[in-house]
């Protein structure tokens, strides 16, 4: 199976080996001193400087003071605010909703082509995106071998490239897929078996079996959400002889993952019918509450497909500075950081095994514009060569870590030149529970687990992490990252 190195997890530094935001402090402090000298105060200026110095230079436990200043201070104001708790239905209004789902509408689109027949097809409106929510299956990579393994990881590769370019050619402006994990159930086993198997002498002892183990074992749903924006009606609008009728964005979204969807198909996996409004609803409040119970008898609405009103979302939602509550379970959000050292192919599968269920891991590629790669790539060598001639003259050596980011640029560049495109990744995963103790106990097992996974790394989103459990959600919201 071959194996894939990630580049380094620091960012190329700004200026003379100091960061973006340590140049700005070491910058404020000089104009404070500046200030005090020309003032006279000398010493005031010294007393103002020193904090400042401390807050943007100094880091504790691997942290920037910075950044955990910024996020207390952030979580204080919405406790302040009030606005870390909600109680409202996703209906589009804006007040009385939660902070880190304002702005999500659940929409009915018109299905097309294969999609024609059968439930509505919704998306997900997130503030300016457009979103299509597609159940994927694959193929069980642990029965396959090397070779299929990267024949089968080359393909979705494949997948990926065909969604990059310049934004004005490409439509798809953000692709994302969603690992729900939770227990399996054995109703829907013995349904498998019983639609799909061969009934013979061991269909009996089958059924036992399923119902000995079925609480211990695990099922694992895979949902790809392909996102548009308002500037892919043009691209659309170029690709299709009606461009006129582009003008609708969600007529967009629904061309775009019905192509993804038959390509996915042509790779060999098994693509679903998109989600319809109800299928949404109730994904939101199983990843909001895995713990609660689905309605066995369907109301008139959900018949039709379309959630009750009220009923569109979790009912409350109130952030805490290590988890969130969302209705009866508890969540913990992490940020994914890519393995530092080289990983066979399909690493992910002991993480997304770890800690058992429930819990969901999503990762986000957005493709970055070849003309941007270029530039962005051109600064940070630069960068990173002066840094390191700045170390070669103040140590008389060139740090490893130097060596390293300096390596993984050109290595970058190579792949530009060979017409490899580059996309911008993060993955987030959410560990749920219900209670506080039971999820400081899955946690530190998906800690460990993310040892051993080439050395990745899981950093808790603190004070955020009502932000990171709306960032995992498969809808196409779009979460600034901070800066480390």
């Amino acid at each position: 199976m071959s194996s894939y190195v990630f580049p380094p997890h620091e960012r190329t530094k700004f200026l003379l080996g100091l960061t973006r935001s340590q140049t700005i402090t070491v910058g404020a402090a000089i104009g404070v001193l500046t200030m005090a000298a020309a003032t006279g105060a000398v010493w005031v200026g010294m007393v103002v400087a020193a904090p400042v110095l401390a807050t943007g230079m100094l880091s504790v436990g691997g942290t920037p003071v910075r950044t955990r200043l910024v996020q207390a201070m952030r979580f204080r104001w919405r406790n302040w605010r009030g606005t870390d708790a909600w109680s409202a239905p996703i209906n589009g209004q804006p007040a009385g909703q939660a902070p880190c789902l304002r702005g999500v509408v659940l929409r009915l689109a018109e299905p097309r082509d294969e999609w024609a027949v059968g439930e509505p097809v919704g998306v997900v409106q997130a503030r300016n995106n457009l979103s299509i929510v597609v159940p994927v299956a694959g193929p069980q990579m642990a029965l396959l071998g090397e070779q299929e393994t990267d024949e089968h990881l080359a393909s979705f590769g494949d997948v990926l490239a065909s969604v990059c370019g310049e934004r004005a050619e490409r439509a798809i402006a953000r692709l994302s897929w969603t690992d729900v994990h939770g227990a399996a159930d054995p109703e829907a086993l013995a349904r498998f078996h019983r639609e799909r198997g061969v009934p013979g002498p061991a269909t009996d002892e089958y059924r036992e079996h399923i119902g000995r183990v079925a609480g211990a074992a695990a099922d694992h749903t895979v949902y790809v959400t392909v996102t548009v924006d308002r500037s892919s009606r043009r691209a659309h609008g170029s690709r299709t002889s009606g461009a006129g009728a582009a003008s609708d964005l969600s007529v967009v979204v629904v061309d775009e993952a019905l192509a993804l969807a038959r390509e996915l198909t042509h790779r060999g996996f098994q693509v679903g019918r998109p989600l319809s409004p109800l299928g949404l609803s109730r994904l939101l409040r199983q990843l909001g509450d895995p713990f609660a119970p689905t309605p066995l008898v369907p109301t008139l609405a959900e018949r039709l497909a379309l959630p009750e009103r009220g009923q569109e979302g979790p009912g409350q939602i109130t952030a805490h500075r290590l988890f969130v509550s969302i209705d009866g379970a508890v969540h913990r959000a992490y940020q994914l950081r890519w393995p530092a050292r080289a990983v066979a192919g399909d690493w992910m599968r002991t993480l997304l095994a770890a800690a058992g269920g429930p819990k969901f891991t999503t990762v986000v590629f957005e493709p970055i514009a070849p003309s941007r790669s270029v530039r962005r790539l051109s600064t940070e060598m630069a960068r990173s060569s002066s840094n390191n001639e700045v170390q070669a003259r103040r140590k008389g050596r060139v740090t490893a870590k130097g060596d390293a980011q300096l390596a993984a640029l050109k290595a970058r560049e190579t792949e530009l030149i060979d017409g490899h495109a580059e996309m911008d990744s993060y993955a987030v995963i959410v560990v749920s529970a219900r209670t506080e103790a039971e999820l400081d106990e899955r946690s530190m097992a998906l800690e460990r687990a993310a040892q051993r996974c080439g050395s990745a790394r899981v950093r808790p989103l603190d004070t955020l992490h009502d932000v990171g459990w709306a960032a995992a959600l498969p809808i196409g919201l779009r979460v600034e990252r901070a800066e480390q």
